[in-house]
C-alpha cells in the first residue's frame, strides 16, 4: 500500500477489509457453470439434450434432466480447468471421445448465438443446426417435424 502511495496504514483491520473486497469480487461473479447453463437455455438446450449421451448415463434417455445437465456442465468446466490451469488431479474430466462430442455441442451453441445475434428466426436456426452434416448427431432433435400432407 505504501509503495502505491495510498497513504493508508496497513493493519489487521485493513487486511479484513481488503479480503472482503477480494471475496466480493470473486464470489460476486457468476460461475462458469452457471454461465454455460444459462447459455444452454438460450441455445435450444443443446447441452441438456446431449448430457446423458455423452456422460453415458441412460437412466431415462427420453427425458433430459436438470441433474444430468448440471453434471455434464460441471464435467466441461472441470475438464477446462484441468487442461488450462494444469491441475494435478484428473478426477472428473471428460474422456477424449467425450471431449470430441462436447466440442460439437459447444460449436452448435456458438453458431446458435451468432445466428440469434444476426436476427435469424429461431425455427430456421434449429433446422439449420439439426441438418448440419458435422453437428447432426448432437442437434438432430432440433428439427421440427414437417406437417403431414
Amino acid at each position: 500500500m505504501e509503495e502505491a502511495g495510498i497513504g493508508w496504514p496497513y493493519d489487521a483491520n485493513h487486511a479484513n477489509k481488503i479480503s472482503e473486497w477480494i471475496a466480493k469480487g470473486f464470489l460476486g461473479r457468476i460461475s462458469l457453470n452457471e454461465i454455460l447453463y444459462e447459455l444452454d437455455s438460450r441455445c435450444s438446450e443443446i447441452l441438456r439434450h446431449n448430457a446423458k449421451y455423452i456422460l453415458r448415463t441412460f437412466d431415462n434417455p427420453d427425458q433430459p434432466s436438470d441433474e444430468s445437465t448440471r453434471a455434464f456442465i460441471k464435467a466441461i468446466v472441470v475438464t477446462r480447468n484441468y487442461y488450462s490451469h494444469f491441475k494435478a488431479s484428473s478426477d472428473g474430466i471428460l474422456t477424449a471421445s467425450q471431449i470430441y462430442e462436447t466440442n460439437h455441442c459447444l460449436k452448435a451453441m456458438i453458431i446458435n448465438i451468432f445466428c440469434q445475434n444476426m436476427g435469424i428466426d429461431e425455427k430456421l436456426i434449429r433446422n439449420i443446426l439439426g441438418r448440419d452434416r458435422e453437428l447432426c448427431m448432437q442437434t438432430h432433435f432440433l428439427i421440427e417435424p414437417s406437417p403431414q400432407q
